[in-house]
């Protein structure tokens, strides 16, 4: 009782008993007994000491250091016996003890698996092999529950990140579990029966473990990005400059999971609009009810437990880069397009209403498709006009697509904006305006630091340069001392030598000298 006592308070989100209890050396005599307790159980088959023994194993994972030497072997073997648990036929094994063994593998992950390419190959199994085996979904989805708890609770930043935040080639694998629940929740809202569909509707919006860890994933980065601000005690150039390069890593991991996460979202449209389509051109008598149920159902996907929150946090200044924009931008349109599509089919039977004074003007829209045109889509509308509003009810569509439409139409424009105009001017900027239009520092040879940062160059160039700017010659950034993706190189206007030499004549003033770091 105190072991299962010590397991719930280990548990609890408001108790930290990790350095007070832990992590304590354990005798490698006791680990070993724990073991052999273990395994006789499971020969003779005795559920209650099997799963005493899962917790107990829970507790020891979390409080107590296992990675001596003597403990290397004990390690090995509770990992062969709680997955010979988890293995199991699903007849032979009780769903508690299912559920046991999950929990203590997850406690015990950096235990079991210390290395980290161990780690890795262990979860690119589970998390692609987790729909044939009861037991590997069930330990998937316990692992992305524990990570995604770690994850929000640590939202702003601590030295486990990246232990907590899974490497690119694991997102990929969790996002294609994703976009294949949602696509299976949005096909059932055509094919499955009426009793099935309300019971579907009272279930959601609740999000899979898989969704919850995306969710998340992208709260963290974009929590991290939108909420950093510069620190008003140490204004350094160092601590500007380390805060430079953490939203700009920052802002790399989020291009990278926003990314994914609208090509996921263009699948899940694709299927969406193929659904909603079928379902305007059946004759089934619950049409109404099955798209009401359909936008209700499209919310507990990852349309809406992902998309809006990127879509407001894409906005924020922050995140208003030059970089975001070129590479967003082609699946920010086809999105566009997508989710008009998708509002527009499901809204061909919408009544629009004008009202006036004494009248009111409904125009009801009519497509051809509901007359089987096989040709064109022939658009045309139903206007009708009452001496007062009508009270039949008329389908709505899919307001939540509406706003999805409108919001990824208002950060295409805006990502078109920073496109043509580049990003908005910053308050340093200003501040620096005068000094940046010097002509002297524009033709500076200036070089990169290793942290990124930019710095006149102090010393020689290893080749002699020139000590006065030939007009000659077109004057050029070397192209190593260019920061990539950072700015354009622009043509500088250049004169014919006659002319220099005319101006040069009528102003009086010959070529200027110039210092060795003047290219």
């Amino acid at each position: 009782m105190c072991i299962h006592q010590l397991n719930l308070l280990a548990a609890s989100s408001n108790l930290h008993l990790g350095p007070f209890i832990g992590k304590q050396p354990m005798e490698a005599c006791h680990f070993s007994s724990i073991c052999d307790v273990m395994e006789k159980a499971m020969v003779n088959g005795d559920t209650c000491i099997i799963r005493c023994i899962l917790v107990v194993f829970q507790v020891v994972f979390q409080f107590f250091n296992l990675n001596a030497e003597q403990n290397r072997d004990c390690v090995k073997r509770s990992g062969l016996l709680l997955w010979q648990l988890l293995m199991a036929p699903h007849d032979q094994i009780e769903p508690e003890i299912q559920r046991e063994v999950c929990l203590a593998i997850s406690s015990g992950l950096n235990t079991l698996y210390q290395s980290e390419s161990e780690l890795s190959n262990l979860l690119k199994f589970v998390f692609t092999e987790g729909e044939k085996n009861s037991g590997l979904s069930q330990l998937r989805d316990v692992i992305l529950n524990n990570l995604a708890n770690q994850l929000q609770k640590n939202r702003f930043g601590s030295e486990d990140d990246d232990h907590y935040r899974l490497k690119d080639e694991l997102l990929q694998c969790i996002l294609k579990t994703v976009v294949r629940e949602s696509c299976l929740l949005i096909t059932k809202c055509q094919t499955v029966s009426k009793e099935d569909l309300q019971k579907l509707l009272s279930t959601v919006p609740a999000a899979s473990p898989s969704l919850r860890y995306l969710m998340a994933v992208q709260n963290h980065l974009l929590s991290n990005t939108i909420l950093l601000h510069p620190d008003d005690i140490d204004d350094s150039d160092s601590s500007l400059q380390g805060e430079t390069m953490k939203v700009q890593e920052l802002q790399t991991s989020i291009l990278s999971l926003a990314s994914k996460i609208l090509v996921g979202c263009d699948e899940v449209l694709e299927t969406l609009q193929q659904v909603t389509s079928s379902l305007i051109n059946s004759s089934i008598s619950d049409r109404e009810a099955r798209l009401r149920g359909l936008e209700q159902v499209t919310k507990a996907t990852m349309l809406g437990h992902l998309l809006p929150v990127l879509l407001t946090s894409l906005m924020h200044p922050n995140l208003q880069t030059l970089t975001l924009a070129d590479a967003l931008m082609p699946q920010l349109v086809q999105l566009v397009l997508y989710t008009s599509q998708v509002y527009i089919t499901a809204s061909n039977l919408m009544c629009f209403q004008v009202e006036g004074d004494t009248v009111t003007f409904s125009f009801e829209m009519r497509s051809g498709r509901e007359h089987n045109t096989p040709d064109k889509a022939m658009w045309g509308f139903s206007c009708t006009v009452r001496a007062q509003e009508s009270s039949e009810d008329v389908s709505g569509g899919l307001p939540f697509l509406a706003d999805l439409a409108l919001g990824l139409s208002v950060l295409a424009c805006a990502m078109l904006r920073i496109l043509y105009n580049g990003p908005d001017i910053t308050r340093e900027e200003e501040a620096c305006h005068d000094l940046l239009c010097s002509k002297l520092l524009q033709r500076c040879q200036w070089q990169v630091e290793a942290n990124g940062a930019i710095s006149p160059a102090l010393t020689p160039s290893p080749s002699p340069l020139p000590l006065t700017i030939d007009e000659e010659r077109e004057f050029t950034y070397p192209s190593d001392v260019l920061m990539p993706g950072a700015c354009c190189e622009l043509p500088r206007i250049h004169l014919p030598p006659g002319i220099m030499g005319r101006l040069r004549e009528l102003s009086g003033r010959g070529r200027p000298q110039f210092r060795p770091s003047i290219k």
